[in-house]
């Protein structure tokens, strides 16, 4: 049993006796500051903010886990993917308030991981909601097509344009609820921005789809390690990818 106990040290220095070691105010000091305690905080911010993501999308995850068992069965159908789309939506308030928690550690902010979560999950709630609508209806939509087109012999040529235009949502998805986060604009604005920075941003956006793609991957590898973990992950390399970006949104005159 570890045992904790007060001390009083040479020259009037009080200290601790932790297991053994004496820990004075200097060693306590170090510890606070230095690297292991920032990696356990980070540690704990991840872990915090993916399972808040979690709970908040619940029916999205035990929906796309009855979807992945039906599917061995039976063919997935345009109407699975309706469904999961629908429980999709409440994704985009639950990235917003990721990204609110984000931004505070990026900045170096002090972050309390629930308060923050749920005060921007409520502040972002509304408009996050119908960007999700509109990003998840277009992908319905174009993969629709995609599926109608790919059983025609005479329209074939067209699924190259629809895979770039489901590419192109994917990388304005990215951007999106980042922006919600960070400062108060319309839903066309956002909209417009993500859109410019998705393109002008290229290669962030590039290395942002491989990550996204990468935590996607392992949680379908090794879902019970790294879905606690990997959502809050993601979010903190697309925030910290995009710090010079966000800078300019901020201080934007839009």
């Amino acid at each position: 049993m570890t045992i904790l106990s007060a001390i009083h040290l040479p020259n009037g220095v009080y200290g601790t006796k932790l297991g053994g070691v004496i820990m004075n105010e200097t060693n306590y000091l170090q510890f606070f500051d230095g690297k292991l305690f920032k990696v356990m905080n980070y540690i704990y911010w991840i872990f915090m903010t993916s399972t808040l993501f979690l709970l908040t999308n619940i029916l999205l995850i035990f929906s796309t886990y009855a979807l992945v068992m039906a599917s061995k069965e039976m063919p997935i159908s345009i109407f699975h993917l309706i469904i999961i789309g629908i429980f999709t939506i409440p994704v985009g308030p639950s990235l917003a308030a990721m990204y609110d928690v984000m931004n505070k550690i990026i900045q170096n902010q002090e972050v309390s991981v629930i308060k923050d979560f749920f005060k921007g999950y409520r502040r972002h709630f509304r408009q996050s909601v119908g960007l999700s609508c509109i990003l998840v209806f277009l992908t319905i939509i174009t993969v629709m097509n995609y599926f109608i087109l790919q059983q025609s012999q005479d329209m074939g040529f067209m699924l190259l344009p629809l895979l770039a235009v489901i590419s192109l949502i994917m990388c304005v998805s990215l951007y999106t609820f980042q922006f919600v986060s960070l400062k108060k604009f319309t839903m066309k604005e956002i909209g417009k921005l993500s859109l410019y920075f998705s393109i002008k941003e290229f290669k962030t956006t590039i290395m942002m789809l491989i990550s996204a793609a990468l935590c996607i991957y392992l949680m379908l590898l090794i879902p019970t390690v790294t879905i606690f973990l990997f959502p809050g992950i993601y979010c903190f390399v697309s925030t910290f990818l995009l710090q010079k970006v966000n800078k300019k949104i901020v201080s934007s005159t839009i």
